[in-house]
């Protein structure tokens, strides 16, 4: 079972299908869901453990 909609997933095939020119599986489709949203959450950890630094800041 997956936590994507049967119209997100086929709008994620539609949209790479239309922008790479490649047909996309089911599968596919959910794993590259999955893999933004991990990347996403990665972002957000990071930036509430203060992982960002102001421009001119430098990392002691």
């Amino acid at each position: 079972m997956t936590p994507w909609s049967e119209e997100l997933i086929q709008s994620t095939k539609d949209h790479f299908r239309k922008h790479y020119g490649a047909e996309l599986t089911t599968d596919d489709a959910i794993e590259s869901l999955n893999n933004l949203t991990a990347f996403f959450e990665i972002l957000i950890r990071w930036d509430r453990e203060g992982g960002t630094q102001k421009q001119g800041e430098t990392v002691a």
